[in-house]
């Protein structure tokens, strides 16, 4: 942009924001920081999969086990013989 343009953009900026400093490059971080919730790599004991897990969320000692791994366990039925035994 010219110069001109640049100092009537500057002005009609002011005029909506009065502490409006212009552009001040990339170099500045935004002044408030994003919002990152902190995770921590966990493996599954039944997949091998590695999830992300929330900090500070307890995690068993005998081993962690994933939502996918949850869901299917207890939507899989068990298989049982004739005379109703497990196999």
């Amino acid at each position: 942009m010219s110069r001109r343009k640049d100092k009537e953009r500057f002005q009609r900026m002011k005029r909506l924001d009065a502490g409006y400093k212009g552009f001040r490059g990339h170099q500045e971080e935004p002044s408030v920081p994003p919002r990152i919730q902190e995770v921590v790599p966990v493996v599954c004991i039944m997949c091998g999969r590695k999830r992300n897990v929330a900090y500070g969320t307890s995690i068993p000692q005998e081993g962690y086990i994933c939502l996918t791994c949850k869901d299917s366990t207890i939507t899989k039925p068990t298989e049982t013989t004739d005379n109703g035994q497990p196999l």
